[in-house]
């Protein structure tokens, strides 16, 4: 029994809602549910007919998620007045509520009927997995013993299995990869239901050549792994190959630089069936950046000389690189005994910047606090 709002015991009182046919803990996460639909945070002793019926469309939608599409909701309520009513609403609201009506007290029994379970899926046009393999998506196997719960046929668990699916083909490289379901019921609105998948692979994307589109007109500063022409295209790819560029701008001093890989396919497949691909990497590499004075603040104890050794990557003049200052942060660190160890800093137009490692296993507290790196740069601005 749920009490919207929860009033305190002095308050005056609320209208109550309990829930049934979902399990203990179902009927708890319900009518939790349920409680949300007063969002003005309002206690009202009385509902309306309105809120009853949205109610019974949230348990209805429930029911159909879990496979029950001829479930429906006994509702019966309680006036003001002790007078009491009853009726049955579907998810369509075929019969809707008598208004007007408000009530002090609602009971809502779910009345699910039977479940729609996948029985048999077949495929047609699938060629790159097996079909146990692409059944998985739309038909679990948990083993010896898969539930009925498991196996629950819905519109929106199909799709959902659907775009997972087709995401897995185009990891694969087959860029324009489709799926479509199609559901047949043996018996109206539940039981075992047939389906059948339809698959358009496309040809696969295969990279034949790659160049920089780089802000400004600069060269490019390399990254780009020597597997790329021949490799099939893929999103992992993409974001693979726009970290390795990066990480090229960012040894060489450039700390904002953008990097974005995206694929030209050629209009027709060649003659293996595959359409050639053109993977064009679209770089704004913004302001080069080089470090200037490097100091060291806060180490009472720690010889400046141990810093420096661990610091070794961090001379003047030499390129800023992100990956640099966060690898001399950990080594610093690993010396265990410092709390935290920060890279703070200032540029060129007075911005000011902070990296901080903060260190559980400090043992040393009153030590050393922070490592500080001043860069410089010619023009843009600060690092993020």
């Amino acid at each position: 029994m749920m009490c919207l709002g929860s009033a305190p015991a002095s308050a005056a009182p609320t209208a109550e809602v309990d829930v049934r046919g979902f399990g203990l803990l179902g009927n708890r996460e319900m009518e939790r549910s349920l409680s949300l639909l007063l969002d003005d945070g309002t206690r009202p002793a009385l509902v309306d007919a309105g809120f009853i019926e949205d109610a019974a469309l949230v348990l209805n939608s429930e029911l159909v998620e879990r496979g029950y599409h001829q479930a429906a909701v006994r509702v019966r309520w309680e006036t003001p007045d002790g007078a009491r009513g009853e009726a049955l609403l579907d998810g369509r609201l075929t019969e809707p509520l008598p208004r007007p009506l408000l009530a002090r007290r609602v009971w809502l029994r779910a009345e699910p009927g039977v479940r729609a379970v996948v029985a048999d899926v077949e495929f047609k046009g699938l060629t790159e997995m097996g079909e146990d393999e692409a059944a998985r998506f739309f038909r679990p196997d948990s083993g010896l013993y898969t539930t009925a719960a498991a196996r629950s046929w819905s519109e929106d668990k199909m799709r959902r299995a659907a775009e997972s699916m087709r995401e897995e083909l185009r990891a694969r490289g087959l860029a324009e990869a489709d799926v479509s379901v199609v559901a047949s019921f043996p018996e109206a609105g539940g039981g075992e239901v047939n389906l059948v998948v339809t698959v358009t692979e496309g040809p696969r994307w295969r990279v034949v050549g790659w160049r920089a589109e780089v802000t400004g007109g600069g060269a490019s500063l390399g990254g780009v792994p020597d597997y790329l022409p021949g490799s099939a295209w893929t999103r992992a790819l993409a974001m693979d190959l726009a970290q390795a560029t990066r990480a090229a701008y960012h040894r060489a001093g450039y700390a904002e630089a953008r990097v974005r890989w995206r694929a030209e396919p050629a209009e027709s497949p060649d003659a293996k069936g595959e359409r050639p691909v053109t993977a064009v990497a679209e770089v704004d590499p913004g302001a080069a950046w080089t470090i200037g004075e490097v100091r060291f603040s806060g180490a009472v104890k720690t010889r400046v000389s141990t810093l420096e050794t661990r610091a070794r990557g961090l001379v003047h003049g030499a390129p800023y690189d992100p990956a640099e200052i966060d690898a001399t942060r950990l080594r610093l660190a690993r010396l265990g005994v410092f709390r935290t160890v920060e890279a703070n800093g200032s540029d060129a137009d007075g911005g000011e910047w902070r990296r901080t490692a903060p260190m559980p296993m400090a043992a040393r507290a009153g030590r050393a606090r922070w490592f500080s790196s001043w860069p410089r740069r010619r023009g843009g601005p600060r690092p993020g």
